[in-house]
């Protein structure tokens, strides 16, 4: 059985990874999104709040959905 404080710095290295997994995708989306002449993206994930914090401090507009129809999914736009 690990400690708490294992457990705790396990969690917080998962969360840097899917972080920066985060990241990147939203950068690639963007980019490609920004190519094609778009002004907004569908990123396919629900995003983090450290994530969405990151996107609306380089200014773009983050808006996050749950739906059980629809899934998870954030839009981005600039």
């Amino acid at each position: 059985m690990m400690t708490a404080a294992q457990a705790r710095q396990k969690i917080d290295t998962l969360a840097t990874k899917r972080g920066e997994a985060e990241k990147k995708r939203a950068e690639e989306t963007i980019t490609k999104a920004v190519e094609n002449g778009d002004s907004y993206c569908w990123l396919g994930i629900y995003v983090s709040d450290a994530t969405e914090k990151w996107l609306k401090s380089l200014g773009y507009q983050v808006r996050r959905m749950s739906d059980q129809r629809d899934g998870d999914d954030t839009e981005v736009r600039w």
